[in-house]
């Protein structure tokens, strides 16, 4: 059924406290937030609406790239249209049960708005300075920084698999890694005959079960572990991985190399874009932390009164406040 009508958005959050202390009376602190903006109306059920504004809020936690996707798929754009009524229809109970009323969950809401405009405000406020070309700033950081934009170490290994499951159970391949294992210890062939004769890796006609400059991440957990512990020339005890069982031969380890240029541009970009974002959010985070932090007289010993505090064991309240103040100074 097709409907008409726009949604008239109201909403106020407010929230009020009242302070007394031994000294003096302080007067209540009332905080007030409202939102009000209009939208045509999108679906209803029952007294549960939602507008066009709401799918596009909700439109905007899924990454545009999937968003096509998203809206081909008719049963997906049901479970969202559903979903949303269920939240909204939960959301007209809870004012009809009194939740706005509390004071506890007033200060909640408030709360969840004032981190939600800030998180916004933040993301508004760096895209608003990003540079058009980070290239510069790239480029300096490159040439300044030695020791960074190098490579992982990179290990050569020729190692011999005999494969487990399938039509052999775990016993039988842990037998037949123990044999070779014997024979490699006895001498009477070299590894690389070994290899040739036993091992299963479907790679080793192409490479005899030999691999070159390979990092430790792209390499089984235990397979990478194995050769952490291992020196050149050093064989391994057998080792189980994800196919099965193991001898492996450490040939070298490759030390890093610097990167260049052309190698390091995009991840140099990256560093610069995230560098000038950390340098924005600390100015202005410094800018509005510039005023003297007060506390009201009393606000830190009520505090502890409101939740459990051992006095024997926590600092008093005067010594909590000055800590406070020294850390807000710093």
């Amino acid at each position: 059924m097709c409907i008409k009508g726009k949604l008239l958005y109201l909403i106020v959050i407010f929230a009020a406290a009242s302070a007394t202390c031994v000294l003096r009376a302080e007067s209540g602190m009332e905080q007030h937030l409202e939102i009000r903006f209009e939208s045509d109306l999108f679906a209803k059920r029952g007294q549960a609406r939602i507008s066009h504004a709401d799918v596009d809020a909700h439109m905007s936690r899924i990454p545009p790239e999937h968003q096509p996707l998203f809206l081909s798929d008719f049963d997906r754009i049901g479970q969202m249209l559903g979903n949303l009524l269920q939240t909204r229809a939960l959301h007209l109970e809870a004012i009809e049960a009194g939740l706005l009323e509390d004071s506890e969950t007033l200060a909640l809401l408030y709360q969840s708005a004032s981190v939600f405009l800030a998180e916004r405000h933040m993301q508004k406020y760096l895209a608003e300075r990003e540079l058009d070309d980070y290239e510069q700033l790239a480029r300096e950081i490159y040439l300044t920084d030695r020791l960074g934009f190098r490579t992982e170490p990179s290990y050569d290994f020729t190692h011999l698999l005999i494969m487990a499951g399938n039509q052999r159970t775990e016993f039988d391949a842990a037998m037949v890694i123990a044999g070779v294992q014997e024979k490699l210890r006895e001498g009477g062939e070299d590894f690389d005959a070994l290899v040739e004769r036993y091992s299963e890796d479907p790679s080793k006609p192409d490479n005899n079960g030999r691999f070159q400059e390979t990092p430790l991440d792209q390499l089984d957990e235990n397979f990478a572990n194995a050769l952490r512990l291992m020196q050149p020339g050093q064989f391994s005890e057998p080792v189980r991985s994800q196919f099965g069982w193991h001898i492996i031969r450490l040939d070298a380890i490759n030390e890093p190399r610097r990167l260049e240029w052309e190698e390091a541009r995009e991840g140099a970009i990256q560093r610069a874009r995230r560098q000038h974002r950390r340098t924005l959010t600390e100015a202005y985070f410094r800018r509005i932390r510039e005023p003297e932090l007060e506390i009201a007289e009393g606000a830190v010993a009520r505090l502890l009164d409101r939740y459990p505090y051992d006095p024997e064991t926590m600092p008093s309240s005067r010594e909590l406040l000055e800590q406070i103040q020294q850390r807000a100074s710093q």
